[in-house]
Formats: structure tokens, sequence, C-alpha cells
């Protein structure tokens, strides 16, 4: 190795704080897609014409009910706030001011403009996702992806 790119420093993300909001286009999504599943369902259990047409049409309308309602959950209940990387550590802040050190983010989705990660609650088996999406932040939306695929100063390892 010569004693240029010993002498380079590892570059890793810089500090940075993104918004977190609602999404509406997801809450959008979830909605569309709850209208095929319906119809879905109900073509199953209304092209049966047996004595069990009751029963399958009670068990569609209550299998779209259970994941319609789990989704608009999931969606509600999605983390709003700041998400902030300082360069070691990942700390999400809730809008009531409340500060939670979370590990590392895992990426689940990449949309490019949009990202579902994965995190939990520092020294807790707790996870949590997170939608991030670059509306929220257009300035820092960069800088986040930067951080999410890159190590803490600590990870680095030496070359």
């Amino acid at each position: 190795m010569s004693a240029s790119a010993r002498a380079r420093p590892h570059l890793h993300a810089p500090a940075l704080q993104f918004r977190l909001l609602r999404s509406p286009r997801l809450g959008g999504v979830l909605a569309v897609l709850s209208v095929p599943q319906l119809v879905l369902l109900l073509l199953w259990a209304l092209g049966d014409e047996s004595t069990t047409a009751g029963f399958k049409l009670f068990t569609a309308i209550t299998l779209w009910s259970l994941t319609t309602a789990a989704a608009f959950h999931w969606w509600s209940n999605a983390r709003e706030g700041t998400l902030r990387w300082d360069g070691l550590q990942w700390e999400w802040r809730s809008p009531s001011g409340a500060a939670v050190l979370l590990e590392s983010l895992c990426v689940t989705l990449d949309f490019q403009s949009t990202l579902l990660v994965q995190a939990r609650h520092f020294g807790s088996a707790r996870g949590i996702h997170l939608w991030l999406e670059r509306e929220s932040d257009p300035l820092h939306w960069l800088a986040l992806r930067r951080a999410v695929y890159s190590r803490a100063i600590g990870e680095l390892s030496p070359r």
C-alpha cells in the first residue's frame, strides 16, 4: 500500500437532521390497493353457489376488514418527528421532543426517492420501521441516503 493511500482519510456521511412526516402518498397507495383486494375476495366468495357461500362471503369481508384496518393502523402510527445522524449514532426525536437512540438502520426497500428502513431501539430487541421520502425533506435527502448506506466512524476499519 502506498503512503498516499494510507494518509487518505476514511470518508463517512456528514451529520444531518431529516424531517419525518406521515406519507400521504403511501396512505393513498394502501387505500387504492385495498379496492382490488376487496373485489378479488368478493369474486372468490360469490363465485361459489354451494351452501358455504354465506360463510365465504363473511370470511371475505372479515379478511378485507382486518387487512385494511391493519394497513390503516400501520400508516396512521407511522413515526413522525426528526431523524438525526451525528456520524456515530442515529436518534429519532418525536414531535413532543422525546428522543430515542437507534441502532444502525437497515434498508428493507429502496425506491431511490423512498426508503423503508428498519431500526431497533438501542440496546433493545424492539424494532421500528421508518418510511422515508425525499418530499419530506428534499434538501437533506442525499445526505440521508449517504448516512443510511455508510458506516459509523467507529465502524470504519483501517486499510
